[in-house]
């Protein structure tokens, strides 16, 4: 034991934890299924919502949960809005108001009863707020709905604060609870160590999701009471919502609001009411902001419903395309990066725009360039303006004839009063009374009066000293002004760059210029500098290039009568020296590329330029693979990238062509030092874009390169694998038979039922599960566990199951070396754990990969620990029937797929099959290096899987996949397809009972099939499906589809209208069984595979049945 513990201490240093557990996956939706989401029915009750302005009814709705409970009663099918989803359908998962207000209840009570607050039923009554930390979906409007239904106060965080400025919010608020997801898991995980010395620290709860709450069907969910509706609030009851600010000192402060906060948010627009039917708005803009709360506030209030992205996709124009074509929304709420981005798109994007009847835009000042570029094509757009105390101020409307999108046309139903500025008959100030609040407040922004129309307004700039960035960021810079100044030599430092990518700062040195260089100059400054950067955000970092020099005696900074910075009139005077800056960062930024014919100089200077983007000194915990995403980078820093590389490309010297402009999505599309290194290198080298069969050549000369990589990664094992046989030859074998069998994957719907199996396995001694998570990894499992019905009793939990919280990706596990010691006992291991998303490339799965290289480690140092054990340790792949995708094609009539290794052009064209062949390949290598001779250390296998349905028993099969929706619509159409062909549906729980038999086989072989080999025809199938289905129809397949058609575009009444492209163009082609796996040896060796039958009618019975107990289908 000691000498493995030494030896695992010796080994290279454990890698830094992953940045993040989130998987930033820009999703474009390019390649989605598109299908147009319907026109909506305009049955509409409007709500008189009360405001406290003059204008309340005894009738009308005093707070949002009571909105909700309006519609719920009068608008109980009217549509809410859609969810989308993480790029499987665009039409999401639409929502009903019916489903809202049930949601909404289902969430309470989970609250409630999971301990995460109490509630209240008396405004005497004492609750703590609970803070939502989430990624951006209709998730966190779910939770405010429900915490204000129960009296708690609800604390909205951004998702894009820094750790410090949380702990400062949790500080001044107190909440008892912080609700998390994955997307913000790095800084939750900085927070957590930041509140370390707080003597009461909040409990950080993983949070149900969104689609927990909709289907209702999660395990903590159920038989759940649910808590009374708290209703004895006052209108100036300042306790129900709490936003942030910036800041006045660079940190956020919290503002605090009442229940009719949101009233005005859903109260703001001048849309009135209509006969005919509305349309979908859009929205990019996350809910934890202001603005981003309007879509889904009107929505209640106007039934105006919206279409949201999925929290892990980061807006862009190709997705905000995406998303306005595959919706038909006649509308669109953003901000002016996406807008800007848009028009780049050429004229299907401005096309998109022109269908819109307004086009809100928030959050940042727009440019002149682009503002008269989208009134040049007629694009209806509406400047919209709002503050976090007065929620929205500009309210949301179609603009009138002749309107001038440079100004606001601010709402008059609040109580909002302009107030001259002292000196100034055109220049305002806004100043009013927050709904709920006793006291008044001013607006900081300055605003000009329109020369002809009283009612509207033009923003200038701000009162005070908030900057908006040009991506919508606001940055105080109170902070790094205070730290310049604190330099013995600076009288005083005014921060600039409203509308621009970066900050700069304007530096008044006293005395005059004594002709000290100016580089001597800055390095005095930068230890001030480097000291006010670490109270900024990463976006509001100032570099020392974008610090302007001046000096008191000879151009001094402007000041007003008061003594104060005049910053209209410094940024007036400083113009040229700001150009002058801001050209000086790009000059630094564009370097010109080193020549293509040095590629390691060209990579070397990539990893650098990305380096700096991700604010890292080096990328030395990065391989070139990598992806950038998952490495935490964000929007924001995709935009920076794609600017730097653009201008070093157009300041490289002897390039073929100029380059003047790159993709805008470039960043996304090649996520990796690797792939950003073959675009740069062909756009240094002047090729075109590459060509079909150069795309084919190109994809497999990288799987190949990732077998390259990860064999030679085995092979630096070669130590290991010695001193594992050196020990055997010093010990004397014994009879072992115990089995210490360890997965990945084990919360899936698969190693749920995996984990059941062997757990319950009285051959198996014990079962580890290497999860993603730390300490609460274990009670994750499981709730999994629960969820999906697999039970085990506590004794077994307990005594034969253990569950570590790591990483996989890492070397050992990312797992301290005492506990990694403990898994050395380890006989058998399944990989199971794999990213599902088929819309990355086959290098981003790199991760799941490198995890397989290190569970051969693992099973070497197993050998070398259980030197008496001579049986080799077994490692099972679970691959896919996708790495043989493309088998039939190219090899017509050569019947089923063989149980053999496969050529890599045999693949699914596509990132996830590829990588899974990436797998098969290391397994293979593994068995060379390490499987040979005698006395083998391991043995590996690949076991490619086919298609799963749901457990017996239960019959709970997911009712989004295709197969469910053509049931449910077949319902609804009282009609059944015909359809030829074969199929192999194998029952979940019978698959987990395969793999065990794979793994515990005396014929182990290096690779498997499993799919049910009792093949059977559709016709049979769908002939029960007719008799369940109340003797339904059997019609031609073109006639039932002619027929679906005629349904119409509404999901509730044709749940297969988000499916019309891919039934009439891929159904056909990937039901007919066309890829048929061989499953002649994996039926040798597993009983289960050789006795299992077709699909009968019982389970047919039982699927129907969880559809319709899901509203899936008709009951």
């Amino acid at each position: 034991m000691s000498g493995m513990h030494t030896l695992l201490l010796n080994k290279a240093k454990y890698k830094d934890e992953l940045h993040s557990l989130l998987k930033l996956v820009s999703c474009s939706l390019d390649d989605c299924a598109t299908s147009t989401m319907p026109i909506l029915n305009n049955t509409f009750v409007r709500a008189h919502i009360n405001l406290g302005f003059g204008l309340d009814t005894q009738e009308g709705v005093n707070s949002l949960p009571e909105l909700v409970e309006f519609n719920a009663k009068h608008n109980p099918d009217h549509l809410f809005g859609v969810q989308l989803g993480s790029c499987q359908t665009s039409s999401g998962r639409r929502i009903t108001f019916a489903e809202l207000s049930l949601a909404v209840e289902r969430t309470a009570g989970w609250l409630v009863r999971s301990g995460v607050t109490t509630g209240r039923s008396s405004r005497t009554d004492e609750v703590a707020p609970v803070a939502i930390l989430l990624g951006s979906d209709v998730g966190i409007f779910i939770y405010i709905l429900a915490l204000l239904r129960i009296g708690t106060p609800v604390l909205l965080l951004s998702a894009r604060l820094t750790p410090v400025a949380i702990v400062h919010l949790v500080k001044a608020t107190g909440p008892s609870t912080v609700l998390t997801s994955s997307q913000v898991a790095r800084s939750v995980k900085e927070t957590i160590l930041l509140l370390d010395d707080l003597p009461s620290k909040p409990r950080f709860v993983q949070a149900l999701t969104a689609d927990d709450f909709f289907d209702g069907t999660h395990c903590e969910l159920q038989d759940m009471k649910v808590p009374p509706v708290y209703r004895d609030f006052h209108y100036n009851d300042r306790d129900a919502i709490i936003m942030h600010s910036s800041g006045t000192t660079g940190l956020p402060k919290p503002i605090y609001h009442a229940h009719a906060y949101p009233l005005v948010v859903a109260s703001g627009h001048r849309l009135p009411e209509q006969k005919a039917p509305m349309h979908f708005n859009a929205s990019t803009l996350p809910l934890y902001h202001g603005f981003g709360l309007g879509a889904p506030c009107l929505a209640l209030s106007i039934g105006l419903p919206f279409v949201l992205l999925a929290a892990i996709t980061i807006p862009t124009a190709r997705s905000t395309l995406k998303q306005l074509e595959s919706s038909n929304a006649r509308s669109l709420f953003t901000v002016p990066s996406i807008i800007e981005d848009l028009l780049h798109e050429g004229d299907r994007a401005i096309e998109a725009l022109q269908r819109l009847e307004f086009v809100a835009v928030g959050g940042a000042a727009i440019g002149e360039k682009v503002l008269r570029e989208l009134m040049a094509h007629d694009i209806k757009l509406l400047n919209h303006w709002g503050a976090t105390e007065f929620g929205p101020i500009a309210p949301i409307e179609r603009p009138p004839p002749g309107y001038d999108a440079r100004y606001l046309m601010p709402r008059t139903d609040t109580g909002l009063e302009f107030r001259p500025v002292e000196g100034s008959s055109q220049h305002f100030q806004l100043s009013g009374r927050p709904a709920g609040w006793d006291e008044e407040l001013v607006v900081q922004d300055l605003l000009e009066r329109h020369p002809r129309d009283a009612s509207q307004y033009r923003i200038l700039g701000r009162v005070d000293d908030l900057i908006v960035l040009g991506t919508g960021e606001k940055v105080r810079p109170t902070s790094i002004e205070t730290a310049v100044k604190e330099h013995p030599d600076v009288r005083a430092a005014i921060a600039f760059g409203d509308g621009m990518d970066s900050l700069g700062v304007i530096v008044e040195l006293a005395g005059a210029d004594r002709g000290v260089a100016r580089a001597d100059v800055l390095t005095s400054l930068e230890p001030y500098l480097i000291r006010g950067n670490t109270y900024m955000d990463k976006h509001a970092k100032v570099s020392r290039e974008m610090l302007v020099l001046t000096y008191a005696e000879t151009k001094p900074l402007q000041r007003t009568d008061k003594g104060s910075l005049s910053r209209k009139v410094i940024f007036a005077a400083f113009e040229c020296e700001i150009k002058d800056a801001y050209a000086r960062v790009d000059a630094a930024a564009a370097a010109p590329l080193p020549s293509q014919d040095g590629p390691c100089a060209l990579r070397h200077a990539l990893r650098g330029i990305v380096g700096e983007a991700l604010h890292l000194d080096s990328l030395g915990d990065l391989n070139d693979a990598a992806d950038f995403f998952e490495a935490g980078m964000d929007s924001l820093q995709a935009t920076r990238l794609r600017q730097v590389l653009l201008n070093s490309l157009r300041v490289t010297p002897n390039l073929p062509h100029p380059v003047d402009d790159l993709p805008r999505e470039l960043i996304y599309e090649n996520s990796s030092v690797n792939a950003l290194f073959a675009f740069v290198e062909r756009t240094m080298d002047g090729r075109a874009a590459t060509a079909e069969h150069d795309a084919e050549k190109e994809r497999l000369e990288a799987m190949r390169a990732l077998v390259e990589k990860h064999t030679a990664e085995l092979q630096s094992f070669d130590d290991d694998a010695l001193n594992a046989r050196t020990a055997r030859g010093q010990s004397t074998p014994k009879e072992h038979d115990e089995k210490v069998v360890l997965i990945t994957g084990a919360s899936g719907s698969l190693g749920c039922l995996l984990l059941e199996r062997l757990a319950t396995d009285p051959s198996v001694n014990q079962v580890i599960c290497l999860n993603r998570g730390g300490l609460e990894a274990r009670q994750r499992q499981m709730d999994a566990m629960k969820e999906r019905g697999a039970i085990l009793d506590d004794d077994v939990w307990r005594n034969k199951v253990t569950v570590f919280g790591c990483d996989t990706s890492k070397p050992y596990f990312g797992l301290q070396a005492e506990l990694y010691a403990e898994l050395l006992s380890v006989t058998h291991i399944i990989h199971n754990a794999w990213p599902v998303n088929f819309n990355r490339i086959v290098t981003s799965f790199d991760a799941s990969i490198t995890a397989l290289d290190n569970l051969v480690h693992l099973a070497l140092f197993s050998a070398t620990r259980n030197a008496s054990d001579h049986r080799p340790r077994r490692i099972l792949f679970a691959s896919s029937i996708a790495v043989a995708g493309r088998y039939p094609l190219l090899n017509p009539g050569a019947g089923a797929v063989p149980e053999t290794p496969l050529e890599a052009y045999m693949t699914g064209a596509f990132g996830y099959p590829e990588a899974k062949w990436v797998g098969e390949q290391t397994m293979l290598a593994a068995n060379k290096l390490f499987g040979g001779g005698e006395q083998p250390l391991i043995e590996a296998s690949s076991v490619r899987i086919g298609q799963m349905t749901g457990p017996e028993g239960s019959g709970a099969w997911n009712a989004s996949e295709h197969f469910p929706i053509i049931v449910a619509t077949s319902q609804k159409l009282k009609a059944v397809p015909e359809l030829e062909g074969t199929l192999s549906w194998m029952p979940v729980n019978r698959a987990a009972n395969a793999l065990v038999d794979l793994l515990f086989a005396k014929d182990f072989a290096p690779v498997f099939h499993m799919e049910n080999p009792a093949r059977q025809t559709w016709s049979s199938v769908l002939k029960d499906l007719s008799a369940l289905l109340g003797g339904a129809a059997s019609v031609p397949y073109a006639e039932w589809l002619e027929r679906v058609h005629a349904l119409g575009n509404d999901p509730q009444e044709n749940p297969a209208s988000k499916l019309f492209e891919f039934l009439e163009r891929d159904f056909l082609h990937m039901s007919s069984g066309l890829v048929a796996l061989g499953t002649v040896r994996a039926c040798s060796v597993s009983q289960t595979m050789s006795s299992s039958g077709p699909i009968e009618r019982r389970h047919l019975e039982e699927y129907v049945h969880y559809w319709k107990s899901t509203g899936a289908m008709e009951a």
